[in-house]
């Protein structure tokens, strides 16, 4: 029986060009670290630079842009991993032997995403259009992958990057953020901790790994003291069960908007503890 060798390619599309097969060659070492929030993904490309060539006529700029992807063949079949469009934020150079190592990120670097602290103040918006206004002034689109209506009547922007900004509203309030190939992406994670897997990695197919449970730090419910933006009265929201308690403050629309987040906060204080 002819079985075919496992082999692994990587393709990579630069400013519009495959340049999969130009640079096959140069390759020595390539990392795709994926976040599921608040951080962007990324990747690093190590390519052999013996001849000069990448300080040269392929000498790459920042802020240039790279699709790349991940193909496996094995046993006549392929699978393949879209890691995304990233735009190229630092590079680097190693010698002896010369290397040259391009580092990329996920996020809209060529726009003030995470760069300029604003002030801003929204009314009478959901979570939904503000984030994709956010999305527009970067330039890029907003995919809302949640089943969650949330109404803000008002909230300010208070010296925060939109990244910034938009990651808090999303922490308050349960939800994810993403960049992934030039979309930002707002979604549910409880709802995506439902969902069947859609792939198992057993010990072997692993190189090391480790596991960490802290046995103190899990909260069983959370009150959160929170300010009525119309009459400026301070109320108690309470979601859970009475034992461990996370003390939470905050500003809230009503009590049901309250309990939204303080749910939202204890799911995340309880995620840490594994």
């Amino acid at each position: 029986m002819n079985m075919e060798a496992r082999r692994t390619k990587l393709s990579v599309i630069y400013q519009g060009k495959n340049i999969s097969e130009e640079i096959k060659s140069y390759i020595e070492s390539f990392s795709y670290t994926d976040k599921a929030t608040e951080e962007s993904d990324r990747i690093s490309i190590t390519l052999k630079n013996i001849d000069a060539r990448w300080l040269d006529r392929w000498m790459p700029e920042k802020e240039d842009k790279m699709e790349v992807s991940l193909s496996k063949y094995e046993d006549g079949a392929e699978e393949s991993l879209k890691c995304g469009i990233f735009m190229i934020d630092e590079v680097s150079f190693q010698g002896s032997p010369l290397t040259c190592t391009i580092q990329a990120v996920s996020s809209p670097v060529s726009s003030d995403f995470k760069s300029t602290k604003k002030k801003n103040t929204w009314n009478h918006i959901t979570l939904k259009d503000l984030a994709t206004e956010i999305a527009s002034h970067a330039g890029i689109s907003l995919i809302y992958d949640s089943e969650k209506t949330i109404s803000i009547s008002s909230i300010e922007q208070e010296k925060q990057t939109d990244a910034e900004f938009l990651q808090q509203l999303c922490k308050n309030y349960g939800l994810n953020r993403k960049v992934y190939s030039e979309k930002i992406i707002l979604y549910d994670e409880d709802t995506y901790e439902k969902k069947a897997p859609v792939a198992k990695i057993s010990q072997k197919d692993m190189q090391s790994w480790s596991y960490l449970t802290e046995i103190e730090g899990s909260y069983t419910g959370a009150k959160m003291s929170y300010t009525d933006p119309e009459n400026s009265k301070t109320y108690e929201a309470f979601v859970g069960e009475e034992a461990r308690v996370l003390e939470l403050n905050g500003k809230a629309e009503s009590e049901a908007d309250a309990k939204l987040q303080a749910e939202a906060r204890l799911k995340e204080a309880n995620r840490k503890i594994t």
